[in-house]
């Protein structure tokens, strides 16, 4: 993801704005904090304990397993089974639209 931090297209787009997304591995020791922030995109771990999690200021956040997480981020898991798993608390997404925003930010590098 870093080096979407050499492009001039992500430099000048992203030079005034600010953006936080949490990904939450509910089985793994760390989640993962995205910070985009004067034109830079850092990428930090952090330990997977409630209290700091819940501490935490972000504009949007995933949280689920390991195996969920690559089946939805991998488009194998449809749009019904998604939202079966959010409706039984498996899934949490909160701040769908900044986690799209990351996603254009990604989608930088193939261009």
């Amino acid at each position: 993801m870093e080096p979407v931090n050499e492009l001039d297209k992500f430099k000048e787009l992203y030079k005034d704005k600010t953006l936080s997304i949490l990904y939450n591995l509910t089985d793994q020791s760390y989640a993962t904090l995205i910070k985009v922030e004067n034109s830079k995109l850092d990428i930090s771990h952090i330990k997977n304990e409630r209290e700091i999690l819940e501490n935490l200021q972000v504009d949007a956040s995933m949280a689920c397993s390991t195996e969920l997480f690559f089946n939805f981020s991998s488009g194998t898991l449809s749009k019904f089974a998604a939202l079966t798993k959010m409706l039984t608390g498996k899934l949490k997404i909160k701040g769908m639209k900044k986690m799209k925003e990351l996603g254009d930010i990604m989608s930088l590098l193939s261009e």
